[in-house]
């Protein structure tokens, strides 16, 4: 009976924590969300109060980038990542920011509603990049909300 009782409780407690999207296979959909960044727990570089917002169309698969707080870098650009959800990373687009810690880039990756990724990540790149894999440099990020 207690097996029962505690197995209940774990799977209530399972249903009750919000899944990112994609972390079950389920695609993103057709529409269109914004996914704050922030400091997260596989960040490892950067301004821990650093912030942003990835605005994604999923239809056009356009994702705008805003940050601010991000340091200026010198040889060396950041790069955003659709990632997770037993997808390969896809990149977002390199960009740096400016003396205000202010940075963005936008672009049109084409129809990704089919695809499972379940977040959104900054890292640090080397420039030139001798890899197109994401860099374990991460600095902010956030989870893609469940479709509605």
């Amino acid at each position: 009976m207690a097996t029962r009782v505690t197995g209940f409780i774990i799977l209530t407690l399972l249903l009750a924590v919000p899944m990112a999207c994609g972390d079950d296979g389920t695609p993103l959909g057709e529409r269109s969300f914004d996914v704050p960044l922030a400091w997260a727990d596989d960040s490892n570089w950067g301004p821990m109060d650093a912030t942003g917002l990835a605005s994604i169309n999923t239809v056009t698969g356009q994702v705008d980038i805003q940050v601010q707080g991000l340091p200026m870098l010198t040889d060396e650009l950041y790069e955003g990542w659709l990632a997770g959800g037993g997808e390969d990373p896809i990149s977002t687009a390199k960009f740096n920011t400016d003396d205000t810690g202010t940075g963005s880039s936008t672009i049109l990756l084409g129809d990704i509603s089919s695809r499972t990724y379940s977040r959104v990540v900054l890292t640090v790149e080397p420039e030139p990049d001798p890899t197109p894999k994401p860099d374990p440099r991460h600095s902010i990020g956030g989870p893609i909300p469940e479709a509605p």
